[in-house]
């Protein structure tokens, strides 16, 4: 078992070289502090570090990252339903008819 928000706030941490002069951050929102769920946390903490690496490089300062965690359902077991939302532009239409594609 490992804790979503410890496994976030150290990928955040693990940026800080990158948000170095920058304006930049970090919202949560989450019910419980100790979110938890049974997942590989090194693979998780790969996954948030590129998300918010890639938040970083697409916004202009200040730059603003929300992560919401919410408990919700999955194939009828409890689960965590993570969103992560920017200030950043967006996608344009090309990029967004590509990750529709794959």
């Amino acid at each position: 078992d490992c804790s979503l928000v410890n496994i976030w706030r150290a990928a955040w941490q693990s940026i800080e070289p990158s948000r170095k002069g920058r304006e930049a951050t970090l919202i949560e929102d989450v019910p419980l502090e100790n979110a938890s769920c049974h997942a590989d946390s090194f693979r998780l903490g790969q996954l948030f570090r590129n998300i918010l690496e890639n938040a970083l490089a697409a916004c202009p300062d200040p730059v603003e990252i929300e992560i919401r965690a919410t408990p919700s359902q999955a194939g009828g077991k409890e689960c965590w339903r993570v969103v992560v939302r920017d200030n950043g532009p967006g996608l344009n239409r090309e990029q967004a008819a590509r990750c529709r594609q794959s």
